[in-house]
């Protein structure tokens, strides 16, 4: 077995992350790729863009392996991380040319002109290692201090990925002190059963450790050992256990699994979406390709819509209602058949707060699927807020389709 004693901390730089303004995705994003990496991170602080919180944060993380600090290194006038860590570092800003003449050509490519805060971009500590930005403007500092490794990066989400990837990770340690660690996504099977049905084999192998992330409308089994063998064993009897609620591994995203299955399939997908607003056609539209196989889709909010553009018969409107199996069933197949489609989707819900009723509670969706060979409509009640339910109804359509088209 190998044993890895690594460990890091992540600071995040950022009013905005203080405030609440918006989420923390890079710590989560970081955190990640060093658990898979066999680094156990021990704290994530979030701090406000100002000298003595980043300093002191510094100094406090003198002696563990690695620290992350993500923020300030933009243009701005509150972008203040790289005069902080040059005097900390005791260092000097100092021009790289290859930057400078980098700025000048993406600036020239997208026809904008540079303003001298954009020209301070190429000034560099000195003593610092440069971390390349392939898809941005502010490039990442590298520094060393008492056995401390420091990686400064942007706190733009997509730049500080590509960074991270394409750099960091080879700083980090060698496969032979890797932790194993894999995601398992499941859909359609509570945690609480999951983790009943796999307690005789966490109980008899203590070297395998697993955790349950629930992720509604579905539970992630997080798999890490440092056995390598015992962690191979351990995923292939949950693989072979729950085969059937598996629809992916690691960070893969029910919309990137559906283009898989489509794609195998060579089959073309149209959707009709009353309360999810139109999310499904943005997540599937987010993967690249997608063009391949999505035609389009309907926003069918108001009655009218339904029957005008998906043939939804006036008559089941009036006797089930908007939100019914029936009413799905037809806007699954008026989409397919107006779309000339082989697969159509539809939707239509309660979100809330309001609508609700005893025989329809709120967080009550119909998702209809229909296919070359097939209609079918499932129900469910997710019984949360507005947007809770959105995000709900918007995985549960995706994931339920990817099984129905698998099992054909």
């Amino acid at each position: 077995m190998n044993i890895n004693t690594k460990n890091s901390i992540i600071i995040s730089i950022g009013d905005e992350l203080v405030s609440g303004q918006i989420d923390n995705s890079n710590s989560v994003y970081l955190a990640n790729i060093l658990e898979k990496n066999g680094i156990k991170n021990t704290r994530i602080i979030t701090i406000p863009d100002r000298e003595k919180p980043l300093v002191d944060s510094l100094d406090k993380a003198l002696g563990v392996d690695y620290v992350f600090i993500t923020g300030g290194l933009g243009p701005t006038h509150d972008d203040r991380t790289k005069n902080i860590v040059t005097d900390y570092f005791d260092t000097e800003l100092v021009e790289v040319d290859e930057l400078t003449q980098d700025l000048e050509e993406y600036f020239k490519e997208r026809d904008i002109n540079m303003s001298p805060n954009n020209y301070d971009q190429a000034l560099i500590p000195r003593d610092g290692e440069i971390i390349p930005n392939e898809i941005g403007t502010a490039s990442g500092m590298h520094f060393k201090k008492n056995q401390t490794q420091f990686f400064f990066l942007p706190g733009v989400p997509a730049e500080m990925k590509r960074m991270t990837e394409n750099y960091i990770i080879t700083q980090l340690t060698d496969s032979s002190q890797s932790t194993f660690s894999q995601k398992i996504r499941t859909f359609g099977i509570p945690e609480s059963k999951l983790a009943q049905q796999l307690q005789d084999w966490i109980q008899e192998y203590e070297e395998i450790k697993l955790s349950f992330l629930p992720q509604l409308p579905g539970v992630d089994i997080f798999v890490k050992s440092q056995n390598k063998k015992l962690f191979e064993k351990t995923i292939n009897h949950i693989t072979d256990r729950f085969k059937n609620s598996i629809f992916g591994f690691d960070t893969i995203a029910p919309a990137e699994k559906l283009a898989e299955v489509l794609n195998k399939k060579n089959w073309t997908i149209s959707v009709a979406e009353s309360c999810t607003g139109g999310r499904i056609g943005n997540k599937i539209t987010n993967v690249p390709g997608s063009s391949s196989y999505f035609v389009g889709g309907i926003i069918a909010y108001a009655n009218q819509i339904k029957k005008n553009f998906l043939d939804v018969d006036s008559k089941t409107l009036k006797k089930y209602g908007a939100v019914s199996s029936e009413t799905a069933e037809q806007m699954s197949e008026g989409i397919k058949d107006s779309f000339g489609t082989e697969v159509g989707l539809s939707t239509t819900g309660i979100a809330g707060p309001a609508g609700g009723s005893k025989r329809k509670p709120l967080g009550t969706v119909f998702i209809g699927i229909s296919t070359p060979n097939k209609t079918k409509v499932e129900k469910y009640i997710y019984n949360k807020n507005r947007l809770t339910n959105k995000k709900a109804f918007t995985k549960s359509a995706l994931l339920k389709l990817i099984k129905t088209i698998q099992n054909e």
